[in-house]
């Protein structure tokens, strides 16, 4: 019986928690520790994305945890250059409470410090099932563009991708899929957690508002800096290509068995 815990749900909803105490309970956050705990001790083996939350529930005396982190694989296209470009990233489903939140933070708190140097900047905000929350965002500068079949255009167009997380577990696809396309990122910690990504090296990050404006401001305008992170994203997620998942995934079967 192998338990997927896809990201652990109780870290996400006590991380809520202590970014706004009306987004979740304590008592919520604590019933979903106990069920994903029980399942986990119940399980042949538990599967998660990081190592940090692998790390996590070894602490909580979990045995046999395996990480198989997100599948990515580097774009073989084209790729416009720096002076082509234009525009702010955001990618991700509304259904999940984080990337509202997310989206809220950066239209409304660190978008107007980066419009204070350049208004000229605007944000596409892609994804599925916008709620009222990010539709109310929209304007001449904030496009919504609800679900996109292809969204290749949109990361092989625009000159910067965020992830303004405040909250959340697991592995961040959004980062991941800017790095597929050689998209630079500014993100959050709680975004880049367990990716082992290095500043200034895979991506550039930030955690206050003023400091986050002041990343996007930098990488917008600092054909440098862009170029660097984007010539290092086939190695910020060469550990994530098809080739090197199929070898953790052998190995994990293997150690099943063996058991």
């Amino acid at each position: 019986l192998v338990y997927d815990t896809i990201d652990l749900h109780y870290l996400r909803l006590k991380r809520a928690r202590e970014i706004d105490p009306t987004q979740c309970t304590k008592e919520a956050w604590i019933e979903m520790q106990a069920q994903e705990l029980k399942m986990a001790h119940q399980a042949d083996l538990t599967v998660t994305v990081t190592p940090t939350e692998r790390d996590i529930l070894e602490y909580q005396a979990v045995d046999n945890v395996a990480v198989i982190p997100n599948v990515h694989t580097a774009y073989s296209g084209d790729l416009a250059d720096f002076e082509s470009r234009a525009g702010i990233l955001f990618i991700g489903s509304y259904n999940h409470l984080p990337n509202v939140d997310a989206v809220v933070w950066l239209c409304e708190e660190v978008m107007p410090l980066v419009w204070q140097t350049n208004p000229e900047i605007t944000i596409t905000l892609l994804g599925n099932n916008p709620s009222p929350e990010v539709l109310v965002l929209a304007s001449d500068r904030i496009n919504v563009t609800g679900y996109i079949d292809d969204v290749s255009p949109y990361f092989l167009s625009h000159k910067l991708s965020v992830s303004p997380l405040r909250y959340g577990a697991g592995m961040k696809g959004k980062i991941g899929q800017s790095l597929e396309y050689g998209l630079p990122v500014v993100s959050t910690k709680i975004g880049t957690e367990g990716m082992n990504l290095v500043p200034e090296q895979h991506i550039l990050e930030a955690n206050e508002a003023e400091d986050f404006a002041r990343q996007i401001i930098r990488l917008y305008s600092n054909a440098s800096v862009w170029n660097l992170i984007s010539d290092n994203s086939t190695q910020a997620i060469s550990k994530y290509t098809p080739k090197a998942i199929e070898a953790a995934v052998r190995q994990t079967l293997a150690m099943i068995m063996n058991d």
